[in-house]
Formats: C-alpha cells, structure tokens, sequence
C-alpha cells in the first residue's frame, strides 16, 4: 500500500529512514542511511496522491534526469530516482548543516563578504545548471542547502529540474510552480521560468543574506504587488562597497528582464569584484593601522631617549 516511510522502515529494499527533514506540495524529505555505501543520504517521496496524476511521475523523472546531467560542486548531486510502492523517490546527497533559510533565521544575516562570496558560488551553480539548459525557477534561501567548512560556508543548489524555456511550470494541481514572495514580477504575469528569473532570485538571495529577510514583506498580496512595483531595496550604508553591492543588486533585481544583468555567470563575476573591492578596502585600513603604531612606538622611544639625555647633562652639571 503506497505511503510514506517512518522512522527506522526500510524503504526501496536498500534506505533506512532515520527521520522526517521537511515536507511540502511535492513531498517529503528524510535522511535516510544506506547501508550498501554506508553513507546518509536524502531520501524525497512525492505524495502517493499526486504520483497517480497525469503528468506528474513524468515531471519529477524529467527533474531527476536534469539534475543527473548537471555538473558542479555547487549543485546537489542525484544518486538514484525510481518507484517504489506506489510512489516516487530520489536520493540525494544529504547536507547535516540545513538550509540558508533556517540559518538566517537562527544566526542572522552574513557579514558582506561571506554574504559576496556564498551569493556568488550559488551563480556559479545556477550557470552550471543553464549551461545544460536547466532552469532553477525557484531561487530562495530553503533552496540553498549548506556545507559548514573551517573557511566557511559552502552552498549546493537543490529543487533544480525546470528543463527549457517553454514548459507550463504548473505543479499537478495547477498552481504555478515558485514561491511568491522569491519570484521575479513577469512570474506573476505568468510567464514561463527562464535564466534571467533565476538572476532576480540570486538578486534576492544577495539581499536576504545581507539583512536576514525577504525583499519585500506583507500579505501575499502585498509582497506580490512589491515585487512589480516597489524599487529595488537598497542598503542604507554609504561607503563605496555599499554603493557597489546596491548596485549589483539594482541590476540583478530590476523588474524588466530585459534591464537585468544578463546571466548568472556575468553576476557572479561582478559579486566577486566587489568582494575584492572589499577585501582590498579591509586589508588598506589595516595598512593605515601598521605605520600609525610604528609612528607612536618611534615617538615613545625618541620621549625615552630625550629624558635619559636631560638625565645626563643635569648629572654632568651638578
């Protein structure tokens, strides 16, 4: 009888369900263990109900194929999709350190140059992806799982499969596929899931990891209305590398495609000049720091030398 595993079940004759992660429309997420690799990995069941709907066992093995053709270190990588029980499932590469969007929640926003670099890691995965003519179609922080490292955070992109320019991107119960409050104002129009949709979300991204929230907030309506609407949000800071960032996020997030920086590729390079901009800026403020210390060490020694010298003649002269 088809449904879902729980805790400890053995599911497709070879995964051990160690427990839930998540679940959504499409299904549930769990860290499994397989015991053939001795390996945890992530185990995602679509819903019984929506894998006997027409068009939607095709959808997600579309998916898994796209993800399987995708080569990078910053996408997560597939290691089986099949059927079992009445269901569908693929296994993934499992990530212990969670999402982007429960560490934002938990430990706030980055610090700009790790927010610069991660942003722009995530835009070499998302062109890894288009180079095979895969589209995310929904960039957002509960999208981007993460790798804690000695030198720091390293994302891998997940949820990616939207393959082409001219699919519906309608899930089996017709709704549009993409999260409101992430997605790019032609979107809401109804337009299809394309590579400059996936530059607005990393815009987006950029600004959520900056702040530790969303663009834009409010009821879905008016969250949906901003995106059309409202300007690009802006950081408030006024040094150079805050008039870069702003910048790179006006290009990124502008509400024409047409007017947005032109691929992921060409935003990670300008994300990595500001960063260099930043870390040059950071190591010259440290430059200024070293001679002023020597300054007042050269002045201390000359105060020393100059009392021992009075010392002298007042000894030789009395």
């Amino acid at each position: 009888m088809a449904g879902f595993p729980v805790a400890g079940e053995a599911y497709a004759g070879r995964y051990t369900v160690v427990r839930e992660l998540g679940h959504g429309r499409a299904g549930t997420v769990y860290e499994a263990h397989d015991p053939v690799l001795d390996r945890p990995v992530a185990l995602t069941v679509v819903v019984p109900s929506l894998a006997d709907r027409g068009g939607y066992q095709d959808r997600f093995a579309r998916e898994a194929a796209a993800l399987a053709r995708i080569r990078s270190r910053h996408v997560v990588g597939i290691h089986e999709y099949g059927e079992h029980d009445g269901t569908v499932y693929a296994v993934t590469q499992f990530f212990p350190d969670g999402d982007l969007e429960r560490w934002l929640e938990h430990r706030g926003p980055l610090d700009r140059a790790d927010a610069l670099r991660l942003v722009a890691e995530v835009c070499q995965g998302l062109a890894d992806a288009h180079d095979v003519g895969v589209v995310h179609g929904d960039v957002r922080p509960e999208a981007v799982l993460l790798w804690q490292q000695p030198d720091g955070l390293v994302p891998y992109l997940r949820d990616l499969g939207v393959v082409g320019g001219n699919e519906q991107h309608l899930a089996p119960d017709g709704a549009m596929v993409g999260t409101p409050a992430w997605m790019p104002p032609e979107r809401h129009f109804g337009h299809p899931a394309d590579e400059r949709g996936d530059v607005y979300g990393a815009g987006c991204l950029l600004w959520a990891t900056l702040t530790g929230r969303a663009p834009y907030a409010g009821t879905d309506f008016q969250t949906v209305n901003a995106h059309i609407n409202d300007p690009v949000p802006q950081l408030p800071g006024d040094d150079a590398v805050d008039e870069r960032i702003n910048a790179v996020l006006a290009a990124a997030m502008a509400k024409s495609p047409e007017d947005r920086t032109t691929s992921a590729s060409e935003l990670r390079v300008r994300l990595l000049h500001v960063l260099h901009e930043l870390q040059r800026s950071t190591q010259g403020a440290e430059a200024d720091d070293e001679p002023r210390s020597q300054r007042l060490l050269h002045w201390a020694l000359a105060c020393v030398v100059l009392a021992v010298a009075i010392g002298v003649v007042a000894l030789a002269l009395s």
